[in-house]
């Protein structure tokens, strides 16, 4: 009971430090769109006034920032952090021809959204398939990025990646690997009620494969990407096949070894996720440091958050 009490004690700690760095952005959000390229509508949400700029990348393809930004967010003190939709997701125009979709389009949009903020430098924060996104972009403009943050990165090869949905399911019974197929092929032809239901239910299959702590807020939280309009829940997966369809049977070490900004690769210690691809990922980077966030799952600033904060705080303030 002791413990108990010790742990409920340490969690609202937490929580109450996050909320407070929060209240510090207080009355600094905008939230909008703007013409990325192609004239794509992009949506996105800018928290704080600093001078410097982080932009969150978040995972997919095909997903959106909801269940992600509340843990960046404190980062916005004294900073200006930048969290947008990519085209086809969440809550910006919804995009279905593949030719539109390729990540050249992705790393473009990129771009421009820098453009459009004003920013001659960023600093980016990267979630799996948002950390291949980062690295394709400050290879293509190194100029352009000061530092980077890959948050469990995608597979840096596609054989790695084969292995994660590998391993993944070999933790799900045959009868949840059957329930998730049976979700999948009824989200083309479900109605916008039956679209967000399905969404829920698939989300609490795949988190509780990528959280330690499975806690229903936690749980919960991580369902958040679902609060998002149906037509874009159904497009996830259009958007998932042109991005991989366009990177083909990928192998981003060369990519990785262009980047001489530094960079910091993290991972939870507790993944399930094979840590051979992370290891692989960071090894590649001339001027990296690999963090496992000890007690954590794939989505670590979830399990951690003030530890995720913390680390990537002095990431940041570190001069060199």
């Amino acid at each position: 009971m002791l413990r108990l009490r010790a742990l409920n004690i340490t969690a609202l700690m937490v929580l109450a430090s996050c909320v407070g760095a929060l209240a510090q952005t207080a009355g600094k959000i905008d939230e909008g769109f703007l013409t990325g390229s192609d004239g794509v509508r992009l949506f996105y949400r800018k928290v704080g006034k600093g001078k410097e700029v982080i932009v969150y990348l978040h995972g997919g393809p095909g997903s959106n920032f909801r269940g992600q930004a509340d843990y960046i967010e404190p980062l916005a003190k004294n900073r200006t952090v930048i969290f947008y939709d990519q085209r086809g997701s969440g809550l910006s125009e919804i995009v279905t021809d593949p030719k539109l979709l390729t990540v050249a389009h992705h790393v473009r949009d990129l771009d421009v959204l820098r453009t459009h903020f004003r920013a001659d430098k960023i600093t980016v924060i990267g979630l799996s398939w948002g950390s291949g996104l980062a690295a394709l972009y400050a290879a293509e403009h190194p100029d352009r990025v000061k530092r980077i943050v890959f948050v469990s990165p995608m597979a840096p090869r596609r054989s790695l990646f084969d292995d994660r949905i590998k391993k993944l399911n070999s933790l799900r019974t045959p009868i949840e690997i059957a329930r998730r197929r049976e979700l999948q092929e009824k989200l083309p032809s479900a109605t916008d009620a039956e679209t967000v239901k399905i969404c829920r239910e698939f989300s609490d299959s795949t988190f509780r494969l990528y959280l330690l702590n499975l806690t229903p807020d936690n749980l919960a939280h991580a369902a958040r990407r679902c609060d998002i309009p149906a037509s874009a829940i159904r497009n996830r997966l259009v958007v998932e096949t042109a991005v991989f369809a366009s990177l083909g049977v990928w192998d981003l070490r060369p990519v990785l070894r262009k980047l001489s900004m530094p960079t910091l690769v993290m991972e939870g210690d507790k993944t399930n996720v094979p840590l051979e691809a992370t290891r692989e990922f960071a090894d590649a980077l001339p001027n990296s440091h690999l963090v496992l966030v000890q007690n954590a799952g794939h989505e670590f600033f979830i399990d951690q958050p003030k530890r995720f904060l913390d680390l990537v705080e002095e990431f940041i303030q570190r001069k060199s």
